[in-house]
C-alpha cells in the first residue's frame, strides 16, 4: 500500500543582487534542522547574464513506512530568484501477506492520523523559515 498526500506547494519570487548565494543560504538555512539531499546545483554566465539552478531536498523519515519530504527548486536570473516548494507525506507499506494487511489497516486508522499532525507542525516551520528568509 502506498499513500501520497501533497502538504505543501507554494511558488514565490523575489528580487536579490544575487540570486546563487541567496539560493545557497536558503539551503544553508533549511540544511540546520534537518536532513538535506543537494539535486542539483549550477551556475552559468555568458557575460551580462548569470543563470543559476539549486535543487535540494529536505526529508524527515518518521519510521520505516513513512517520510515528509519538501522539494526546494530555485532557479535565479539576472537579479530574480523565482521558487518552488512542494512538500508531502509518502506512506509505503509492503503487503506480502495476511500480518502484514492487518498491520497495514491499524497502521492507516491509528498512526496515519498522528503522522498527519506531525506533517503539519513540518509545513508550518518550513513556511516560517521561507518567510523569514524572503523578509531579510
Amino acid at each position: 500500500m502506498e499513500i501520497k498526500e501533497t502538504l505543501m506547494n507554494r511558488s514565490f519570487s523575489v528580487s536579490s543582487s544575487d540570486p546563487y548565494m541567496f539560493s545557497l543560504r536558503i539551503m544553508e538555512e533549511i540544511s540546520k534542522n534537518t536532513k538535506l539531499i543537494e539535486k542539483t546545483n549550477v551556475y552559468e554566465t555568458d557575460g551580462p547574464h548569470n543563470r543559476s539552478t539549486v535543487v535540494f531536498e529536505a526529508l524527515e523519515l518518521i519510521d520505516d513506512f513513512s517520510r515528509i519530504s519538501f522539494r526546494f527548486e530555485l532557479l535565479g536570473e539576472d537579479g530574480l530568484l523565482r521558487a518552488n516548494v512542494r512538500g508531502g507525506l509518502k506512506l509505503r507499506i509492503d503487503e506480502t501477506g495476511f500480518f502484514s494487511q492487518v498491520f497495514s489497516d491499524y497502521y492507516v486508522r491509528t498512526i496515519f492520523p498522528i503522522l498527519q499532525k506531525i506533517s503539519e507542525d513540518r509545513i508550518k516551520f518550513f513556511g516560517e523559515k521561507i518567510d523569514k528568509l524572503i523578509n531579510e
